[in-house]
């Protein structure tokens, strides 16, 4: 693919490959008009598996990659590097097309994501892999190895007990989460008098007024985001990497 163009009454957008093959998603309302389309790539073949919509609208994609990709299509820049030959993606974006988080799961050798489904508060995926890959998208740990040339796996994420899924308040959206330097919001934040964030134990080690927050120098690990906006506070969890 080089470039691909979509329209629709009010729409047109023409998306360019960065290698072989790109991934592609499009958004619509309900009478097929096209709303959004994003695409996601490195310099070599990579490829949309499979797709779900949580309750609050956020979407969930997952698929595979070789190399680097930018998955941070604003402003910020979110990359993810395979470890082998194909790596598998997941990544959510809110409704309007903007990134919420991305990992992905890797080893030495290829593997592949066939499904993806997402209950509640539960996301199950299912797919095969080679030799010995890391099934632990918040870091090393947990550590799989096959046992013949593929091996199938299922793979289950709570996202509430990870503090991974983007915060669904309808005054504020943080992005990226997980996040790794600079955390930004998608709504206007005019009205944002102060904010805090908090380690796990409760301690404050950070405040600003304003966003972007750069939080690189955090260590890793789940943060408590407290944000006060026209006398109300409004908590959010995000998982520094």
């Amino acid at each position: 693919m080089s470039d691909a163009q979509y329209s629709g009454d009010s729409f047109n957008q023409t998306l360019s490959s960065a290698g072989l093959f790109d991934c592609f998603l499009i958004k619509t309302d309900e009478n097929g008009q096209m709303l959004w389309a994003n695409s996601y790539g490195s310099n070599q073949t990579d490829s949309g598996y499979a797709i779900d919509v949580d309750d609050n609208g956020n979407i969930t994609l997952t698929g595979i990659f070789k190399n680097t990709v930018d998955f941070d299509l604003g402003t910020g820049v979110h990359e993810l590097s395979s470890n082998g030959a194909f790596d598998v993606f997941v990544i959510t974006l809110n409704s309007d097309g903007l990134l919420s988080w991305s990992h992905h799961i890797g080893g030495a050798n290829s593997e592949i994501v066939n499904n993806l489904k997402i209950y509640g508060q539960d996301m199950y995926m299912v797919g095969s892999f080679s030799g010995q890959s890391n099934f632990n998208i918040l870091g090393a740990g947990h550590i799989k190895n096959s046992n013949g040339t593929r091996d199938g796996y299922i793979l289950k994420l709570d996202f509430s007990s990870v503090g991974f899924h983007p915060n669904t308040s309808s005054e504020f959206t943080l992005y990226p989460n997980p996040v790794n330097s600079y955390l930004n919001i998608t709504k206007s934040p005019d009205t944002i008098q102060h904010i805090v964030v908090l380690n796990s134990i409760g301690q404050k080690v950070l405040e600003s007024s304003s966003f972007p927050i750069d939080i690189s120098h955090l260590a890793e690990g789940t943060y408590n985001v407290r944000i006060l906006s026209n006398h109300q506070t409004f908590s959010y969890s995000i998982i520094k990497f």
